[in-house]
């Protein structure tokens, strides 16, 4: 009988360790899936603000990439004089500059007349929040020139003026062996800036 008792002490004792053993054991597991679950958390927020990030990058990235793009057109415009103020001694200048590369004779007149508001539709009206763009008339006369080389100078004028122009009408009038006395009107278009400062009040 007394074998019996120590057999089942021992066996008790075993059956005790063995019960406590695994208490531990399913306790450090689920220590363990807490926490393997709390970083798989961390885990998704970090990339999901990684990937927040990284669009909120590629966004500013075309942004920026936009602004390049206008603010090279925005120089090559201004570079031609079509946008903000244009000036209008370096057209003049430019003018002379082309007519005389040409070898034509010196019989160059020109009047370049105020700008003025422009419209290609006449009963159009420009908004206030939208600049107005002008229209500037060089008022050409030329005495004793060929046509042909009226023509070449046209093409010169084509192939390395900047600014946008149209000739509006030529009027020729022959003068016998003299040639011809031709008078045109060269139109040049430019576009202000628009400001956002408001008129002092009075």
């Amino acid at each position: 009988m007394k074998d019996y008792l120590l057999i089942f002490k021992q066996a008790k004792i075993a059956l005790i360790i063995f019960a406590f053993s695994l208490v531990i054991l399913i306790s450090s597991i689920a220590v363990v899936s807490y926490f393997n679950t709390l970083a798989a958390s961390a885990l998704a927020q970090k990339q999901a603000t990684l990937q927040s990030t990284r669009t909120e990058i590629q966004a500013l990235t075309n942004d920026l990439q936009s602004i390049e793009a206008n603010l090279t057109s925005y120089k090559h415009l201004t570079q031609l004089g079509l946008l903000g103020e244009p000036d209008r001694a370096a057209w003049v200048e430019r003018f002379n500059a082309l007519y005389q590369a040409s070898g034509l004779p010196p019989t160059l007149r020109y009047i370049l007349a105020a700008p003025k508001p422009y419209t290609a539709n006449a009963t159009a009206a420009p908004t206030g929040a939208q600049p107005q763009a002008l229209s500037h008339d060089l008022q050409i006369e030329l005495t004793g020139i060929h046509e042909g080389e009226f023509l070449t100078f046209t093409d010169k004028l084509a192939a390395e003026w900047l600014t946008p122009y149209r000739i509006e009408n030529c009027d020729m009038t022959r003068i016998e062996e003299d040639g011809l006395n031709i008078k045109c009107t060269m139109r040049l278009f430019s576009l202000p800036l628009a400001t956002n400062a408001e008129p002092a009040p009075n």
